[in-house]
């Protein structure tokens, strides 16, 4: 693996420093630079704003969902996760989790909570985390709670579909790294305090 050195502002260094231990810096600063090279790459010669636009748009997404998941997954470690799910998440790789859940949705299968994770052996998801609530739940924030409970016929219809739109916007890639990300920060705060 290539090694490259960056210069950072002081004041940035000085609170970098203070958080060392609970941040991945090569991860984060390969995922920014991946997505500068992506966009780049893409750009015409001439540099068609609308192309540019459109990449900044869906990258935006990108960038929301993983925050979302960094979240989740700080919360997910301080609240749910055992032991035991937490030292195996610290050994799992987000395509690792990206591959179980692609497996759960051509398999069918969406065993959450079972014992053998009813998927790849070593990539189950925790027994105590639910992708399919976590990401309902933000669906639900992005469509103001739309539901077709709350209302009837034709309102219904188009509560309906405003839901199914925005689960179809789903950046499930970008929130498993993400997710992933608040998990280890939290095993690596973990980890220091148990020192």
């Amino acid at each position: 693996m290539a090694r490259l050195n960056i210069s950072i502002p002081d004041p940035l260094h000085a609170r970098l420093e203070r958080l060392r231990d609970t941040l991945n810096l090569s991860e984060i600063c390969t995922m920014a630079l991946d997505r500068a090279v992506a966009v780049a790459e893409a750009q015409p010669a001439g540099g068609d704003p609308l192309v540019a636009q459109m990449l900044e748009r869906l990258q935006t997404a990108k960038d929301l969902w993983h925050g979302r998941g960094v979240e989740d997954g700080r919360q997910w470690a301080a609240l749910r996760g055992t032991l035991d799910e937490l030292q195996a998440m610290a050994g799992t790789t987000a395509h690792q989790l990206y591959e179980r859940i692609e497996y759960e949705e051509e398999s069918g299968d969406n065993d959450e909570g079972d014992e053998e994770g009813g998927g790849p052996p070593g990539t189950p998801l925790p027994a105590t985390f639910s992708l399919a609530e976590a990401v309902e739940r933000w669906v639900g924030e992005d469509t103001g709670e739309l539901t077709a409970a709350d209302a009837s016929g034709t309102a219904a219809a188009v509560a309906y579909r405003i839901r199914e739109a925005a689960r179809k916007r789903v950046e499930y890639r970008a929130y498993l790294e993400g997710w992933l990300s608040g998990v280890n920060m939290m095993v690596a705060a973990l980890r220091k305090g148990l020192r």
